[in-house]
């Protein structure tokens, strides 16, 4: 070959060489690109990305870290909540904001329930058995306020009659439920609806589904026949001691889990393990809660204090005529 020959095919290959690492190139930026694409599509249509879902066990932070030291809550089971903000839901109850302080208070039992079964529910831990009321007992407790005229009311008329917006029937009585065991679908609902009564049934939002739990479904089936379905928390902690951060995320989630799923206002609040503080008062009030419930004994709602309303426990064995005395 010559050297004019040898210098052009040096030239050629070189040529050639710089062609093919161009191409590699584009086509490297190119699949990157691609790449890029598809992941931020599969985002957009995964919400658990976007509504700041994290793994079990940990709570969502707003800067989307999760925090490790809050654990799994005060109930059973690891836990997955977010922070999405709450959006009121769309058939709201026409209440007012705040209550006359001066305004008087309301004679209407709360009546605080937990289990209906024969025996107590093993799922719910070594306290149910003090807290299950046999079935027949709470099939008697339900025919003497049905036999006697008492009228089972809600809390949104309980707060309409606080706000001195309207009268309440006389006698009357609210009958509450806490926890959300799957026995209030098999036992006490059905007793509910032969006696014309109506409740209120405080749910922990991470455990509806769960085995021992009422699931969506039941619920609403609940809530199509009459009874009404209000927040216990999303994991049952102990309120007062969660951070501030923790403590919202616990009551904002669970209420946006129930108007989601049930399409039903949640402005009712009952503080697990009845604790609470002046702290989480008002961070009810803050995620939209309008009253909140307590375990500490009493008959009277009063307007100067509504997110501490007293209850009436129904403790098992008790008589008819002991029931009667706990709604006078």
């Amino acid at each position: 070959m010559t050297p004019g020959r040898w210098r052009g095919s040096l030239r050629s290959s070189a040529a050639s060489s710089r062609g093919r690492r161009i191409a590699s190139v584009a086509l490297l930026v190119l699949v990157a690109g691609i790449v890029a694409l598809v992941g931020a599509l599969v985002a957009r249509g995964d919400p658990s990305r976007s509504a700041g879902v994290v793994a079990a066990g940990t709570v969502a932070t707003s800067s989307g870290g999760a925090d490790p030291s809050v654990g799994t809550g005060g109930h059973r089971g690891p836990v997955t909540v977010t922070t999405e903000p709450v959006e009121p839901a769309g058939d709201a109850p026409e209440l007012p904001a705040t209550l006359p302080a001066a305004g008087a208070a309301v004679h209407a039992p709360i009546l605080m329930y937990h289990y209906v079964d024969d025996e107590p529910p093993t799922e719910m831990g070594p306290y149910a058995a003090s807290l299950t009321v046999a079935t027949g007992e709470f099939r008697a407790q339900a025919a003497y306020l049905a036999e006697h005229g008492v009228e089972t009311i809600d809390f949104a008329e309980l707060y309409r009659a606080m706000a001195g917006i309207s009268a309440l029937p006389t006698p009357r009585v609210l009958l509450t439920f806490d926890d959300g065991g799957a026995d209030l679908y098999t036992h006490a609902f059905p007793i509910l609806k032969q006696y014309g009564l109506t409740a209120t049934f405080f749910i922990i939002t991470s455990e509806i589904g769960k085995p021992g739990y009422l699931t969506w479904a039941q619920l609403a089936e609940m809530r199509e026949a009459g009874m009404s379905v209000q927040s216990h928390s999303a994991t049952h902690p102990d309120l007062p001691s969660c951070t501030d951060e923790r403590l919202q995320t616990e009551l904002r989630e669970s209420k946006r889990a129930i108007e989601q799923s049930l399409g039903e206002a949640t402005f009712v609040l009952c503080y697990p393990a009845g604790s609470y503080d002046q702290r989480v008062q008002e961070a009810a009030r803050d995620a939209g809660y309008l009253l909140a419930v307590t375990t500490d004994p009493g008959k009277e709602s009063s307007p100067a204090t509504p997110m501490v309303l007293p209850r009436v426990r129904v403790q098992p064995g008790l008589s008819v005529g002991q029931f009667a005395g706990l709604i006078e």
